[in-house]
């Protein structure tokens, strides 16, 4: 390899490097707590916080819109929401799973035509080249299941263990070892589904670890059975007047 060639090659890597990025903020403690900027979105969003103060690194969406705001007080009902759970605050799931911080999500797909009906957060990062699985705590979850994926692609979750209301879920991501992809996590119902098509959950402490996914154990079923329990439940509160979410 000539000279000239062997510093465009080294040119070229030097700017692959810039441009790669470890993911951040995966355990959502990174959080500040700042106003919300002026005609904020989503405009029902309650005691509204910034976004992107709020969750650094990530990018929070309802539908295909990019919320400026998320919920500073993650108390939403029948309503689709992105919100954090802080100390001094307490989700319909419970509180803060693991440190300061957590985050919810919440889907509507019910909601009337203008409305959000789903939620979601993701961020573009590297895969860590050991990477084997990815694993993430979720608390109080009920209707369908959250959405992973890496790159566009699902990853199939699986349930590992739970320690009182929180469940450790983990999913295969050795195919995405080293890669630079968007990891999302996708609030989603299940329109027309019965009893309830709502979906939601409270998500804490995301990680690429470098151990494979070991068998399920027996409280997969529990999990599955809590979830649904959770939505009965849910069904009887008190709902929360719907207003406007497209603007403040």
């Amino acid at each position: 390899m000539n000279v000239s060639i062997r510093c465009v090659v080294l040119f070229l890597s030097s700017i692959a490097a810039l441009q790669a990025a470890p993911f951040e903020n995966l355990n959502f403690e990174s959080a500040q707590i700042a106003s919300a900027p002026a005609n904020y979105t989503p405009g029902d969003a309650f005691d509204p916080i910034s976004a992107a103060s709020a969750l650094p690194f990530w990018t929070a969406e309802e539908d295909n819109t990019v919320c400026t705001a998320i919920w500073g007080q993650p108390n939403a009902l029948d309503e689709t929401s992105v919100a954090l759970v802080n100390p001094t605050s307490s989700s319909q799931f419970g509180g803060v799973i693991q440190g300061k911080y957590s985050v919810v999500l919440t889907a509507m797909p019910e909601a009337p035509p203008g409305y959000f009906q789903t939620a979601s957060i993701f961020q573009t990062g590297d895969v860590p080249l050991q990477a084997k699985s990815l694993t993430f705590l979720m608390q109080g979850a009920y209707g369908p299941a959250p959405i992973v994926t890496l790159g566009g692609t699902p990853i199939n979750l699986v349930a590992l263990s739970q320690n009182g209301t929180v469940s450790t879920m983990a999913g295969d991501v050795s195919a995405f070892a080293g890669q630079t992809l968007e990891l999302k996590f996708l609030c989603q119902g299940v329109s027309g589904a019965s009893p309830v098509g709502e979906s939601g959950f409270e998500l804490d402490n995301v990680n690429f670890s470098p151990v494979a996914i070991p068998e399920p154990s027996p409280y997969a079923a529990m999990i599955a059975g809590t979830a649904l329990l959770g939505a009965l439940i849910l069904r009887k509160r008190q709902k929360q007047p719907v207003v406007n979410q497209l603007s403040s």
